[in-house]
């Protein structure tokens, strides 16, 4: 990972915490997409599963925290 990326990716991963991250892909474009973990619902039957995109040049005001979240 590019070193003036990983302050900003290890702020997020601190925010999501460690027991929710399932894993992540960084991108040549330095898009970082993170993997959250899956969850069951058993009354519907269904899994449930996230994953959020960070993208530094879509960041609002610069705000190096910024991600989108997607389903």
């Amino acid at each position: 990972m590019p070193e003036f990326i990983y302050p900003s990716v290890e702020r997020i991963f601190k925010k999501l915490g460690k027991n929710k991250i399932r894993g992540f892909t960084l991108q040549k474009d330095s898009t970082i997409e993170i993997a959250a973990k899956n969850l069951h619902k058993e009354k519907e039957n269904v899994d449930v599963g996230h994953t959020l995109t960070w993208k530094r040049i879509s960041a609002v005001n610069n705000d190096p925290d910024n991600f989108t979240a997607t389903q």
